[in-house]
């Protein structure tokens, strides 16, 4: 049976019109139901998953806005477990265009497959404001893998996955779209904010990936949230956040002026006032290309082992590129980066922790203090890096126009101010976290 309550429709300031239509609850938390119930949805409308637990072994194919809500991540809400493949999760989000509100909230998913479990998958979808928020997640490969979307993951517990969030702008055009823009500060981004993310004891691997992992282009701040890894084992460390840089996955001869659909970094990353704490974590930070700006994050540590922020470019040391790029600089390398104010067991992080690859004959001339990175806030003074023709772009060789064609290169210049600067970060919390909740579901007369 299905209940319904009228369409209900509020205007909020630069927000999306939280529209909710009509409100559809489904007669259990099995997948039949739900897919009935889905069947009979709207865009606009909010399908309810209520209270129970039901183990699915397919996932709900969801190509409409709607609002999927479920009784709650606790005792006595909507367990879903898997079983099965469940490569693309138990909501699938794919196959259309969107300024509506898509939101997933209110659920326990629990994952048993390192190698192949998702929870929610997105892709295939160009989406304005997507919210994925007070869920909790156990186990799994990639918990959500996340593409196409801009939005927030907001508010959930995730639990020993093998990767938490796997961030991508979508295809090799969406991820060429947001290198059209550096500004960072704006909505114009993947938010993960006030998350939980907590590793023990319960792992069922031998070694995880990171628990926010990003490639192929986007904007990604990642802000708030609370990393735990205290009844992690010792013998392995924890990487809170990676963010990859071009590297193809297979593509031979990577570079991506070439337009063989080789892989983008990301264009702009905030990462900032997060706690990291635990036993291990050898790099709270790496990042492997991009703009970012790193700051007011709280390592806390008890093994000890000292933390270090990582910067790296593929394309000098990985030998899928062919040749390895020998000359600064590469496609979508670090540039005008930011690091600072960063704490390791309440003393300032500074020089000393910050590992620059590659070191070799020339040590940090490839990725170097003072041009590419930067201790300190963006200032006044200073200079930045900027580019001539598709920002992300490189002439230096093996790009130099003869072998493969050169769509512009980077430039660093001393006079001016940094880039960002002034730089303030976005509205937090972010606003679509602020959104009321759809009106009660009340059974029909």
């Amino acid at each position: 049976m299905l209940f319904r309550v009228l369409p209900f429709t509020l205007v909020l300031m630069s927000l999306p019109v939280a529209s909710w239509g009509e409100t559809l609850t489904a007669a259990s938390c099995s997948l039949a139901d739900v897919s009935t119930a889905y069947s009979a949805a709207s865009v606009g409308d909010t399908l309810v998953i209520p209270a129970g637990s039901c183990t699915w072994t397919l996932e709900l194919p969801v190509g409409k806005a709607l609002t999927i809500i479920g009784a709650g991540s606790g005792a006595g809400g909507t367990k879903l477990t898997a079983s099965g493949a469940m490569t693309n999760g138990f909501f699938h989000v794919t196959g259309f265009t969107s300024s509506n509100l898509v939101r997933i909230s209110g659920f326990y998913f629990e994952l048993t497959n390192l190698t192949s479990h998702r929870a929610i998958k997105i892709s295939n979808v160009s989406l304005a404001h997507l919210r994925i928020d007070n869920n909790k997640f156990t186990n799994g490969y990639e918990q959500i893998e996340w593409a196409g979307s801009k939005g927030a993951i907001d508010h959930n517990d995730f639990y020993n996955p093998m990767k938490a969030i796997n961030f991508t702008a979508g295809t090799e055009a969406q991820a060429n779209a947001s290198w059209d823009s550096m500004t960072a500060g704006t909505e114009d981004a993947l938010f993960v904010e006030d998350n939980r993310f907590i590793d023990d004891s319960n792992f069922m691997g031998a070694w995880s990936q990171e628990r926010i992992g990003t490639y192929n282009g986007g904007k990604l701040v990642v802000r708030y949230n609370h990393f735990d890894s205290y009844d992690f084992p010792l013998s392995t460390t924890v990487d809170p956040i990676m963010t990859h840089g071009s590297a193809a996955g297979g593509v031979a001869d990577a570079y991506w002026q070439q337009g063989t659909g080789a892989r983008r970094g990301q264009s702009v990353v905030e990462i900032y006032n997060n706690v990291m704490e635990g036993k291990r974590i050898d790099f709270p930070v790496t990042v492997r290309g991009s703009s970012n700006l790193i700051y007011n994050n709280t390592v806390t540590l008890s093994g000890g082992f000292t933390p270090r922020i990582y910067l790296r470019e593929e394309e000098y040391t990985i030998s899928q590129w062919n040749p390895l790029r020998t000359e600064w600089p590469a496609e979508d390398q670090v540039h005008n980066t930011f690091i600072w104010n960063n704490t390791y067991n309440g003393a300032q992080m500074n020089s000393a922790n910050i590992v620059v690859v590659p070191d070799d004959v020339f040590p940090n001339e490839k990725i170097k203090e003072g041009r590419d990175y930067f201790l300190h806030a963006p200032e006044a003074t200073g200079g930045k890096e900027t580019f001539t023709g598709a920002n992300g772009a490189s002439g230096s060789f093996p790009t130099d126009g003869v072998e493969f064609p050169t769509l512009g290169t980077m430039v660093f210049s001393t006079s001016g101010p940094n880039a960002h600067f002034p730089y303030v970060p976005y509205t937090y919390p972010h606003p679509i976290t602020t959104i009321p909740e759809p009106p009660k579901i009340l059974p029909v007369q």
